[in-house]
């Protein structure tokens, strides 16, 4: 598993969230941005500007769907790289609005189902992620930021033999 795989679904989970809560504004020159001008470019013969962006954006809202599911399968493959046996201990600081810290054990239908494990860590709202993992401590962190939490609850994903 590479550190720039984590690197990478950062951004993209990054982008992709503000693309949906603030316009092409928030996305100008990100990841999302410069790959749907490309596809614009490619697929429709011409350069668009950032209203045509995110006019494309707003009237293909299978496109933000289509790429979720890119997201989680990519997330998915790392995850079942990390950990071929889908069983996690979990560990979660700052959680809330309170900064609450809890322990739970999850075990996965399958080792690559990035959507179940994020439902059942994160709260069930809009939120951003941040993605890391940290081979010292052979662990994956999420950190998810929302409106409760706006500098992010940690969860800790560890192996469970």
């Amino acid at each position: 598993m590479r550190a720039s795989d984590f690197d990478f679904i950062e951004a993209y989970a990054e982008d992709m969230n503000n693309a949906l809560k603030h316009g092409v504004e928030a996305v100008e020159g990100t990841w999302v941005y410069g790959f749907v001008k490309e596809y614009m470019e490619e697929n429709e013969g011409k350069i668009p500007d950032k209203e045509d962006i995110w006019s494309y954006l707003s009237q293909n809202i299978d496109f933000l769907n289509d790429e979720w599911d890119f997201f989680n399968e990519m997330f998915g493959e790392i995850l079942a790289k990390f950990n071929p046996t889908g069983k996690y201990y979990i560990r979660g600081e700052d959680l809330g609005w309170e900064n609450n810290s809890g322990t739970m054990e999850i075990e996965l239908d399958s080792p690559s189902d990035s959507q179940t494990l994020l439902n059942k860590v994160c709260p069930q709202t809009e939120c951003s992620l941040r993605i890391y993992e940290n081979k010292k401590q052979k662990q994956i962190e999420i950190v998810c930021s929302h409106h409760d939490s706006p500098m992010g609850e940690s969860y800790y994903l560890r192996s469970k033999n």
